[in-house]
């Protein structure tokens, strides 16, 4: 029945329309929980990080275990050398 393919078209536009407004819904949701879950993980790390530092201090003239680290990188490096070295 050609007269009902109009009608069936818009519905089918209305369902497409309402399922892809739900994606988004759970897409946004999706990724503010993994943006969370990054930034509890990052500062878990960097807790844990000087942690570890903190407990084990190089002692007075050592120096670190890894190369001097590039100026945008100094930090990382620097966290890292410690751990390797308390290892």
């Amino acid at each position: 029945m050609p007269e009902l393919q109009p009608i069936y078209s818009l519905q089918f536009q209305r369902v497409t329309a309402e399922a892809t407004r739900e994606q988004v819904v759970i897409q946004k949701a999706q990724l503010e929980a993994l943006t969370g879950l990054n930034a509890g993980i990052r500062e878990a790390l960097l807790q844990l990080t000087d942690a570890i530092a903190e407990k084990k201090r190089l002692p007075a003239g050592k120096t670190l275990a890894l190369p001097g680290p590039s100026p945008k990188r100094r930090s990382i490096t620097t966290y890292l050398s410690l751990i390797i070295v308390s290892l």
